[in-house]
């Protein structure tokens, strides 16, 4: 390679990786005034939300936000038991976890396990969108490394629980519970309540009472009746 060619490579690649700075700047600028404004403001729709209405033609019904204070203290407990367990020590990320999920995804060479955290789970619903890919996955990362500085723990659980997916259309613990239930996520039993929590991970294709069917969820039931009974 001549030094006209190894200086032209050169100048190409701080080029590019110049740009490649300038969009990761601009990205989190833009996520830093949206993580601001959701900090003081309950957020009127997510971009989950704008998915499931304008790529799968959902109707989607509107959000209704919980108070911290007003969902249900076992709720709050057994999510974090569930989805979790190291959510209030950890800062967005939990680094074992996602080696673990990716060295399962090199097995299976495909990226089907994500090793999420709460707040990574939340990063995806408000910013991003559902499916799996190595990007979303990544953009997911920066947004959730982000949120931890910006967001306390309180806020972040807060808007998880008011903001995920509970079914076709149906979003946050509370809409949950009427379209499953037909009542207010306070007058749930503690099973109803646990069956909510077991179809998180998987609430389009599966009901409260039809999980059986999958056996990773029945295993977050059996969890979730060990652990916190009836």
């Amino acid at each position: 390679m001549t030094q006209s060619e190894s200086s032209f490579w050169f100048s190409l690649g701080k080029k590019v990786f110049q740009l490649f700075l300038l969009l990761h700047l601009f990205f989190l600028g833009v996520v830093f005034f949206l993580l601001v404004f959701v900090r003081f403001v309950n957020p009127p729709v997510t971009g989950i939300m704008l998915y499931r209405q304008w790529v799968s033609g959902q109707r989607i019904y509107p959000l209704v936000f919980l108070k911290f204070s007003e969902i249900p203290m076992d709720i709050r407990t057994m999510v974090v038991a569930l989805e979790d367990d190291g959510f209030y020590r950890h800062h967005g990320v939990e680094w074992q976890a996602m080696r673990r999920a990716f060295e399962r995804n090199m097995k299976l060479r495909k990226p089907f396990y994500g090793g999420s955290t709460i707040t990574q789970q939340l990063a995806r619903t408000l910013f991003l969108w559902p499916g799996k890919s190595y990007l979303r996955k990544y953009l997911e990362l920066l947004i959730a490394l982000e949120m931890e500085i910006i967001l306390p723990k309180k806020r972040i659980l807060e808007l998880y629980l008011n903001t995920a997916e509970w079914g076709p259309g149906i979003f946050g613990i509370q809409q949950g519970s009427f379209y499953h239930y037909r009542v207010p996520v306070w007058m749930l039993s503690k099973d109803q309540k646990m069956r909510l929590l077991v179809i998180l991970s998987s609430p389009v294709k599966y009901g409260p009472y039809d999980f059986g069917h999958l056996k990773i969820l029945y295993q977050r039931y059996a969890y979730l009746k060990a652990v916190f009974g009836e």
